[in-house]
């Protein structure tokens, strides 16, 4: 199991402990989807930000190699 889907499991059981304990079940779906669109925003954002130190050092390895 990866880090990213054990955390993704850890939110969805917290969010749905803090549900039962204030008795609205509705609100621990709309927070489990918030969750997961979070989840799916940092990995965007990390693959991106790979892409673009990936790009930053070809762009300085082919300043060196001139």
């Amino acid at each position: 199991m990866s880090a990213s889907v054990e955390t993704q499991e850890r939110w969805r059981r917290f969010y749905e402990a803090a549900a039962e304990k204030s008795g609205d079940r509705d609100m621990a779906g709309e927070l489990i989807q918030k969750a997961q669109k979070r989840a799916i925003w940092q990995t965007l954002f990390m693959v991106a930000s790979t892409v673009f130190v990936g790009g930053m050092f070809t762009v300085f390895l082919n300043v060196l190699s001139r």
